[in-house]
């Protein structure tokens, strides 16, 4: 994955940066990730200094819908932006491990109801790193790198890779119709970002 900061940009091909998949954000508009980064080069076939992560928690909060009154890099700075976020240990949940979220994701699976919103910061088991960020909206499970709405299970952290929440923030929200989630009803995933066209 490119970065913005990661300072080997110069070395990356134009086939590698064509190859991005998924949606960045900028200035609170998601885009798609590889038509934004070669918009943003000189064209040339070395040399993309604008690169963003496509696993930002800004693109989280942007997928939620939400705003957010000061930045957002990491997922410990959503309680601080975002007002009505909370750490696990006030959720009330019975048997959850608010001290090292051993437990997380299956009391997550277990508990979450349809009106919550969770941000997320995961461990990712093929690329290692910490900080990837997800988002959890009427039970469906997306992460931004390619901005698909999961159902809520197991299996949909399986296919992200990632096998441990690392830190998590929920926002009770009264203002989201709730859906039902049973073996007759699938749930419904939120509507997706709006993706502005290059040019626009």
């Amino acid at each position: 994955m490119l970065h913005k900061k990661d300072n080997k940009w110069k070395e990356y091909s134009r086939a590698e940066v064509d190859g991005l998949k998924g949606l960045v954000s900028d200035n609170e508009t998601l885009h798609n990730a590889g038509e934004f980064a070669m918009a943003k080069n000189n064209c040339s076939k070395r040399g993309y200094p604008f690169i963003v992560d496509t696993t930002s928690v800004k693109a989280c909060v942007l997928m939620l819908g939400l705003n957010a009154y000061r930045a957002v890099h990491t997922v410990k700075d959503v309680p601080t932006a975002i007002p009505g976020f909370l750490k696990p240990s006030k959720w009330g949940w019975p048997d959850l491990d608010c001290s090292y979220l051993s437990n997380c994701i299956d009391k997550v699976i277990e508990l979450a109801l349809p009106t919550d919103l969770f941000i997320l910061q995961g461990y990712h088991t093929k690329s290692y790193i910490s900080r990837y960020g997800c988002c959890i909206k009427n039970r469906m499970l997306c992460c931004p790198s390619d901005g698909i709405w999961r159902p809520l299970c197991k299996q949909s952290f399986d296919d992200l890779c990632i096998d441990r929440i690392e830190d998590i923030y929920m926002k009770r929200n009264p203002d989201i119709v709730s859906v039902v989630d049973t073996e007759d009803s699938n749930p419904v995933a939120p509507e997706k970002g709006k993706i502005k066209p290059i040019g626009e």
